[in-house]
C-alpha cells in the first residue's frame, strides 16, 4: 500500500491542468483568472505536502516516545523535526503573490484570495502546533508532567489543527477549481473547433472526478460504477464527430487526436472497472498496484491528447 500512496500523490498532482495558452484580447479577463487560479493549484499541491508531513511523522514519533518514556523515562528520544521537509523554498506562494497583485481583472478574486488567507493561516497554525509537541520533548518537559498528561491535549491540539488546514485547503481547490472551469470554458467556447474541444474538456471532467475518487480510496464501487456507465454513455455521443464541421480545425490531424483522446478514455474507464473488481474481491495485492499504475499512465495520455487539442487556435 505504500507504493499505492506514492502513485496517489503523483496523479494528485498532476490533475491540476496549466492555463490555456491564450492571447486574444477579448478574452483578457478569462486569461487572468486561468493565470491566477492555476498559481492557487500549484500553492494548494504545496501545502498539502507540508500539512501531510505533519500528519504522518511528528504525530508517530511523537506516540512512539511516549510509549518508551512509560517504560523507561531515561530512555533516548527520537527527534521530532518540527520542519516539514517540504517546506522549503516556496516558489509557488511567491508566484501567486505576485499574480495576487498584478491581476487586476480575474473572476472572483476578493472570495479566492480570502480562502487562500484563512487557508494560509491554518497551515501556520499546524507548524505552531508541532513545535509546542517537539518542546514537549526536546526540551524535557515531559520530565515536570506527571504521568504525561499534557500530552493528550498537546497531540489532539496538533491532529485538529491538521484537520482545520485540510478542510481549509479543501474549500480552496473547490472553490478554485469551480472559478477556473468557468474561466476555462469562456475561452473554449470561443474557439473556432469549440463543437469539439467543449464537449471533449465535460469528458475530461467528468474522467478526471471518477479517476480522483479512485485515488482517495474513499467512494462507493456501486456509485462509482454509475458513475462510468454515464459518462461511457455520454462519450459515446461526443465522439461521434460526423455531425460536426471540421472546416473548423486547425488541419486534420487534429481528428487523429481527437479519436485518440477517446480511445485513452475508453482504456482508462476499463482499468478503473477492473480496479474496482479488485476492491469488491479485496484482492489488494501486485494486481492491484499494477492497474493503478496503468491507470496513471493512461489518464496522462488522455490529459495529454486534450491540451494538444484545446491548443488550436
Amino acid at each position: 500500500m505504500q507504493r499505492l500512496s506514492s502513485i496517489i500523490v503523483l496523479l494528485l498532482a498532476s490533475f491540476h491542468l496549466p492555463a490555456q495558452s491564450v492571447s486574444n484580447q477579448n478574452n483578457q479577463a478569462e486569461t487572468e483568472t486561468l493565470r491566477l487560479t492555476s498559481s492557487i493549484s500549484r500553492l494548494s499541491d504545496y501545502n498539502a505536502d507540508v500539512i501531510g508531513y505533519y500528519l504522518n511523522k511528528p504525530l508517530y514519533l511523537a506516540d512512539f516516545n511516549i510509549h518508551n518514556l512509560k517504560k523507561d523515562i531515561n530512555t533516548p528520544l527520537y527527534a521530532i523535526d518540527p520542519k516539514s521537509p517540504s517546506d522549503i523554498e516556496n516558489n509557488a506562494a511567491q508566484e501567486y503573490l505576485a499574480l495576487k497583485y498584478s491581476t487586476k481583472n480575474s473572476f472572483e478574486k476578493e472570495e479566492l484570495v480570502s480562502l487562500v488567507a484563512k487557508a494560509e493561516t491554518s497551515t501556520e497554525q499546524v507548524k505552531k502546533s508541532c513545535i509546542s509537541l517537539c518542546n514537549y520533548f526536546g526540551d524535557k518537559e515531559y520530565l515536570k508532567d506527571l504521568s504525561f498528561n499534557r500530552y493528550p491535549a498537546l497531540r489532539d491540539s496538533l491532529q485538529q489543527s491538521i484537520f482545520s488546514a485540510q478542510a481549509a485547503w479543501r474549500r480552496v481547490s473547490i472553490y478554485n477549481s469551480d472559478v477556473k472551469d468557468m474561466a476555462e470554458n469562456i475561452i473554449l467556447k470561443s474557439k473556432k473547433a469549440s463543437a469539439f474541444i467543449v464537449p471533449m474538456k465535460e469528458d475530461l471532467d467528468k474522467l478526471r472526478k471518477i479517476v480522483s475518487q479512485v485515488y482517495s480510496q474513499d467512494f462507493s464501487v456501486i456509485i462509482l460504477k454509475m458513475d462510468i456507465t454515464d459518462l461511457q454513455s455520454i462519450t459515446e455521443i461526443h465522439k461521434d464527430f460526423s455531425k460536426k464541421d471540421r472546416t473548423k480545425l486547425k488541419d486534420e490531424s487534429y481528428i487523429n487526436v481527437y479519436n485518440r483522446f477517446y480511445r485513452a478514455t475508453d482504456e482508462c474507464l476499463a482499468v478503473i472497472k477492473q480496479i474496482l473488481n479488485c476492491v469488491e474481491q479485496k484482492k489488494f495485492d501486485a494486481e492491484l498496484d499494477s492497474l493503478f499504475d496503468t491507470l496513471n499512465k493512461t489518464f496522462t495520455k488522455v490529459e495529454e491528447d486534450y491540451k494538444l487539442f484545446a491548443s488550436q487556435d
